[in-house]
C-alpha cells in the first residue's frame, strides 16, 4: 500500500463547521513499493509529474499531464491499484488547475472506486476533497457540500 502525505486543508474547515474559499490539498507523495528498493518506471514518471505539477505554470502542468498519461498504463499493467488511483487523482488535479473541470471530475470519478476497492480511506478522502473543490469552484455548493460531508465521515472514522 502506498504511503501518502496530505494536507487536509479542504476537510479541516468542515470540522470547524465552515467552508474556506481557498482550500488546497498538497501534492501527494507515492512511496516506493515495499518489494523493491528501486522505484518502478510508473513511479518515476508519477514523481516527475508531481514535480512538474508543483511548478504550477501552464506549461509545467501540460508536461505533468504527459508524465501521468505515460505512467497510467504502467500502473495498470502491473496491477498497482494504489499507484493507479494516485495517478488518476493527480490527473484530476492537473485538469482542475487548467480550468478543465469536466475532465478533472472524470479522473477523480475514476480514482474514487479504486480507493474504495483497495480500502485506502485516506486516498478516498483526498479524492472526495478534489471532487468537492471542483464543485465549489464551479459554483455548485450543494454538490461540494455532499462530497465534503462524505470526506468528513471518513476523517472522523480515521481519527
Amino acid at each position: 500500500m502506498a504511503r501518502r502525505w496530505v494536507n487536509l486543508v479542504g476537510v479541516t474547515p468542515l470540522l470547524l463547521g465552515m467552508v474556506v474559499p481557498q482550500m488546497v490539498v498538497a501534492p501527494l507523495v507515492l512511496a516506493q513499493s515495499s518489494q523493491s528498493r528501486q522505484p518502478t518506471e510508473a513511479q518515476r514518471l508519477y514523481r516527475e509529474g508531481e514535480r512538474l505539477r508543483g511548478q504550477g505554470t501552464r506549461e509545467s502542468l501540460q508536461q505533468a499531464l504527459a508524465k501521468f498519461q505515460q505512467a497510467l498504463p504502467l500502473f495498470q499493467a502491473t496491477g498497482d491499484r494504489n499507484g493507479e488511483a494516485d495517478n488518476l487523482d493527480s490527473m484530476g488535479r492537473v485538469y482542475d488547475s487548467l480550468g478543465q473541470t469536466q475532465q478533472a471530475l472524470d479522473y477523480f470519478q475514476q480514482a474514487l472506486p479504486i480507493w474504495r476497492e483497495t480500502g485506502n480511506r485516506l486516498g478516498e478522502v483526498i479524492t472526495l476533497d478534489g471532487i468537492a473543490t471542483v464543485y465549489r469552484d464551479t459554483q455548485q455548493p450543494q454538490q461540494a457540500l455532499n462530497y465534503y460531508q462524505q470526506a468528513l465521515v471518513i476523517v472522523r472514522e480515521l481519527s
